[in-house]
């Protein structure tokens, strides 16, 4: 069980643009405990996509 809690968590903010993804993001980022990132999916796209290919699969 201890190490499901070094396992880190994904939460999706899934809309249309303007729809308050990122004010969404920012409150979480401001409230919740731990580090939180928010990785927009344009830039998320390039980070997979700049992966070394053996790390990718």
């Amino acid at each position: 069980m201890a190490h499901e809690d070094n396992l880190g968590k994904t939460v999706i903010l899934n809309g249309t643009p303007r729809s308050g993804k990122t004010s969404i993001a920012t409150v979480i980022q401001n409230t919740f405990d731990g580090v939180w990132m928010n990785l927009g999916g344009s830039q998320f796209k390039h980070d997979l996509c700049s992966c070394p290919q053996q790390l990718v699969g």
